[in-house]
């Protein structure tokens, strides 16, 4: 009996040595894992940003679209938003809403850490991949600081060594943010391997050079009423780098049928009608026969109706009512109104970063300035043309400076 006791005691630690052998592997879920490639991050970074930057409250905030059924948001009823979710990073969220600016610091981390940066090489060169996330994150500190006025900056993302960043004045974020772009755009290796999971421009560091001056171009005119000597200092160095000169240049996040990657308003059409045109867009455009209204709006349901009887029957746009109570918006029918157009709500509509109209609307302005050579008129109209072009618009216009009220737009800076 004794024996055998010892035996039963012999193997009990026998078979415990053995299952502590592999006891580290077991008890890693697969499914969550600690290290993660900086592709992944970049995409994670590039599809989040874009979700919470492009959402629908911007639009509506503009009076482009109006709520049909709860109207809250177009009246200011809402929580008070706070920038939190833009720092967090694919580690700390499974909301593919969330992330951003965490993701590329990390990727920064990964290709800069000596240990870590020869594997991070397998996913474009580290310099590209540095200049790439610096860049990304100057065009989120700018969205944010717009948003928001100051906020943790210098002191961000530096995880539990601070708790506490403090904010920076935004005349300090903008300058720094000048610099950021400048120097991104001299570590960009055009000869080196691109970046990979990027969605943007597919790992085209050209088109990483041109976005990074054309975002400069940007912050270059929000500093124009404040500091208009950094103002057109930037706009003027921004020219002289390179910026967009077509559309095929635009920062777009090309997005996917699938349900994981696809536009961002895509989900509000598909068993609800959350948004309409707003009656604003509508009139606005309606007065000047802007070509764009038809595309970026659906005719009514009314109408649709009307022309299946009739082909003779006129197509109607017809804006909702903005920043109507709930009552009154619940008393119009869908069949009345006008919901965005395919163009700006399928499932595969690109979101826009930045693009080439912006680009010639910022020159327009800073000509009529005098800070830029050119006639800021006929800027102004080759930016109208440039996105009517890139919505496939065609125009009876023939004198843009008078149907666009440009003409006399060097008085409105004097």
């Amino acid at each position: 009996m004794k024996n055998i006791k010892i035996y039963l005691l012999a193997f009990a630690l026998l078979w415990a040595g053995a299952c502590t052998d592999d006891f580290e592997e077991i008890n890693t879920n697969p499914n969550s894992p600690t290290e993660v490639p900086p592709s992944y991050l970049l995409t994670h970074a590039e599809r989040g940003l874009k979700e919470i930057f492009l959402s629908s409250e911007g639009v509506l905030y503009a009076q482009m679209w109006a709520e049909t059924q709860y109207t809250n948001v177009s009246r200011y009823d809402v929580e008070p938003l706070d920038f939190s979710r833009f720092y967090r990073g694919a580690q700390f969220t499974t909301d593919t809403g969330d992330g951003g600016l965490y993701d590329l610091q990390e990727i920064i981390r990964l290709n800069t850490d000596e240990e870590e940066k020869v594997a991070a090489s397998n996913f474009g060169s580290n310099n590209n991949q540095i200049a790439v996330a610096r860049i990304l994150k100057a065009w989120t500190y700018h969205r944010l600081t717009d948003i928001w006025g100051d906020i943790p900056y210098s002191e961000a993302l530096q995880g539990r060594e601070n708790f506490s960043p403090s904010y920076d004045e935004q005349s300090v974020i903008y300058a720094d943010l000048i610099k950021e772009l400048d120097e991104a755009t001299a570590q960009i290796e055009t000869a080196a391997d691109g970046v990979k999971g990027d969605v943007i421009y597919d790992g085209n560091m050209d088109n990483w050079k041109l976005f990074a001056q054309s975002l400069k171009l940007r912050i270059g005119i929000r500093m124009s009423e404040v500091d208009p000597a950094a103002a057109q200092a930037a706009i003027t160095s921004a020219l002289t780098a390179g910026v967009f000169t077509s559309n095929a240049d635009n920062a777009i996040f090309a997005n996917l049928s699938d349900a994981n990657n696809d536009n961002q308003y895509y989900e509000h059409f598909l068993t609800r009608t959350d948004f309409a045109v707003s009656n604003v867009l509508d009139d606005y455009m309606s007065a000047i026969n802007d070509p764009r209204l038809n595309i970026y709006a659906s005719p009514t349901g009314g109408s649709l109706e009307a022309f299946a009887k009739d082909k003779s029957a006129e197509l109607v746009v017809n804006g909702m009512l903005y920043g109507v109570s709930q009552d009154v918006a619940g008393s119009i029918t869908n069949n009345a109104i006008s919901f965005p157009g395919a163009a700006v709500r399928s499932a595969t509509s690109p979101s826009l970063l930045l693009t080439y109209p912006e680009v010639l609307f910022i020159q327009a302005e800073a000509a009529a300035r005098g800070w830029i050579g050119g006639d800021a008129a006929a800027l102004y109209a080759q930016a109208v043309t440039a996105s009517m072009e890139f919505w496939n618009a065609q125009s009876a216009a023939t004198d843009y400076a008078v149907i666009y009220g440009v003409s006399g737009i060097e008085a409105n800076f004097d």
